[in-house]
């Protein structure tokens, strides 16, 4: 599977600029070089750095703009690439600095000149981010290049390196999401899923994986009426820390794939729930929410977490709402709602928070079942949380995630390329370390 690169933190030295290969990525602000590095690599380039710096263009660049220096004379590189950021920027103009120079690196080989610069971990985890890559699937032309080394050069590259660590690991889970997402139904097959998630116990994972016969017994009636009319399995996969005991975080997936067949569920059909709630199915494709309804339950009666978010590509209700510019955030309770909100803004992913009540509850209401799946075009989205909001004990602080909008991306974006866009993994690890962790 694909990955995000290495990056590779090296000590400051002047000397070994001019022999560099592929491209130099330097950072100026509106005065032009402000450390030794840049100097030296001022002077090498016949002041090339310093004029550019000196020009109106340089003078309207917007934070993280890259302007290249092609060929530069008095340098083996075949370009540098003047960042714009001023040595107080913030993180997440730094990471986009740092996208900025994954959009324009290509494949060679690069260097990346942070001196003392203060975000240079930042900068490094928006280089990451932006040079995912999904080809899995193309054939690779015979002179394909092969992508060059990372090398970030900075004053105490220990340190960085040290600060980056937890960075790298975030990007590669941001990796790893993109990936489930960009994969075609026919290669991620609800087995393929299960097994990608039981290899994370390399991670210290604990992965357990309950099959068909176990929902069942468990009465999980609504999860299983989505996948009856597939060949493949539907299952439910549960993560958690090993030895953290029932007090550490953890995520369960349901996996189940929804196709027709003369087996499947059919629009008018009533099912009953984990929870024992009759369901009438008077759209089959709404189908995310009856999946959800019994693995929020199993997780609740299992092992009574202290708060719970589910997340689900749920419905285009949202899009209608929101765009493709954040995802919608309901919750009962205001101030988990407050948290995720803000842990959102810090990651620089978008989301809003919807309104709940008991006038939209009576929009999913039955004639001949506990209640009905959907209430029809007017809020979509709404009605789709007050669903699973059922399903939610009391006391149990929660928050639903609709990421219809913003799980792929229809353009490249500052930290992704066209695609899926893993948005949530960097806003829930903050979430967490904010609020169960600090």
């Amino acid at each position: 599977m694909t990955r995000t690169p290495h990056i590779d933190f090296i000590p400051t030295a002047p000397d070994a600029l001019a022999s560099a290969k592929g491209r130099i990525a330097l950072f100026l602000g509106a005065d032009g070089p402000a450390d030794d590095l840049g100097r030296s690599l001022d002077a090498l380039t016949g002041g090339a750095l310093a004029r550019l710096a000196a020009t109106p263009r340089w003078a309207k660049a917007k934070q993280g703009e890259v302007v290249e220096i092609a060929v530069p004379a008095g340098l083996a590189a075949e370009a540098v690439l003047a960042v714009r950021l001023d040595r107080d920027a913030d993180a997440g103009t730094a990471r986009r600095a740092g996208g900025a120079i994954a959009a324009a690196r290509g494949a060679s080989e690069l260097l990346v000149l942070a001196d003392d610069l203060a975000r240079a971990d930042e900068v490094s985890l928006g280089l990451a981010l932006r040079s995912y890559t999904f080809d899995a699937h193309r054939s690779k032309p015979e002179d394909a290049e092969t992508p060059g080394r990372i090398r970030m050069m900075v004053s105490d590259a220990e340190k960085v390196a040290k600060a980056a660590g937890p960075m790298a690991a975030l990007a590669e889970g941001v990796a790893f999401t993109r990936d489930l997402v960009n994969e075609p139904a026919n290669v991620l097959t609800t087995d393929d899923f299960a097994a990608r998630l039981a290899a994370m116990q390399e991670l210290g994972l604990e992965v357990e994986i309950l099959e068909e016969a176990q929902l069942a017994e468990l009465g999980m009636g609504a999860l299983l009426c989505v996948g009856q009319g597939s060949a493949s399995p539907s299952k439910v996969v549960v993560m958690r820390w090993q030895g953290g005991g029932d007090e550490a975080p953890l995520a369960l997936v349901g996996i189940v794939e929804n196709m027709p067949s003369g087996t499947a569920t059919r629009p008018g059909d009533v099912v009953r729930s984990m929870k024992g709630d009759t369901i009438e199915v008077i759209n089959t494709d709404a189908e995310g929410r009856l999946v959800l309804a019994d693995v929020m339950w199993y997780a609740q009666e299992r092992f009574k977490p202290s708060a719970m978010i589910d997340l689900a590509t749920l419905t285009g209700a949202i899009i209608v709402a929101l765009g493709h510019e954040k995802a919608g955030v309901f919750s009962n309770d205001d101030g988990f709602a407050a948290a995720m909100l803000k842990a959102a803004e810090t990651e620089g992913e978008g989301a809003w928070r919807m309104p709940l009540g008991e006038a939209y509850d009576t929009l999913i209401k039955s004639r001949i079942a506990d209640v009905k799946n959907t209430g029809g075009r007017p809020a979509g989205s709404i009605t789709a949380a007050a669903f699973l909001q059922r399903f939610v004990k009391d006391g149990c602080p929660w928050i639903h995630l609709d990421i219809a909008g913003v799980a792929t991306v229809q353009a490249d974006t500052a930290l992704a390329p066209k695609g899926a866009s893993g948005w949530g993994v960097m806003a829930l690890n903050r979430l967490i370390a904010d609020r169960y962790e600090a």
